[in-house]
């Protein structure tokens, strides 16, 4: 079963019971799963339902593993960046691997960047009583 991780920014309305659902790119399913299966409820067999959610704000359980997640992440695409200089400015390196670190440092960045803007979300509405942020599944 493939779940999908997306953060949500909930605006509350004075007039209306439903918030306002804001939703940002996925965060995908097979890493981020790994990582949150510890915090997810689990049924009667021991199973994670195919839906439910997590509080997304600083100091959070799953605020907390997205930003150990970026900061992991951030660090890789930092080493790679390293190796890719050395190959291609300084020549101290074998090119033949070239291809394949390119595009995971493309790929990680690329990664990295939607992580921060979750991150960033989270942070921007903290002190915002109308506005909350959680992360869900399905």
């Amino acid at each position: 079963m493939s779940l999908e991780f997306h953060v949500q920014l909930l605006i509350k309305h004075p007039t209306d019971e439903k918030p306002t659902i804001v939703g940002l790119p996925c965060l995908g399913n097979a890493e981020i799963r790994k990582e949150l299966a510890p915090y997810m409820t689990k049924d009667d067999r021991g199973c994670i339902p195919s839906q439910g959610e997590f509080p997304f704000s600083p100091g959070q359980d799953a605020y907390q593993v997205v930003k150990s997640m970026r900061d992991r992440h951030r660090n890789r695409v930092q080493e790679l960046g390293d190796e890719l200089e050395l190959i291609y400015f300084w020549g101290k390196r074998d090119m033949s691997n070239w291809d394949s670190l390119y595009e995971e440092y493309v790929n990680l960045n690329d990664y990295v960047e939607l992580l921060n803007n979750s991150l960033y979300a989270a942070d921007s509405v903290v002190d915002n009583d109308n506005v909350s942020c959680r992360i869900v599944w399905c």
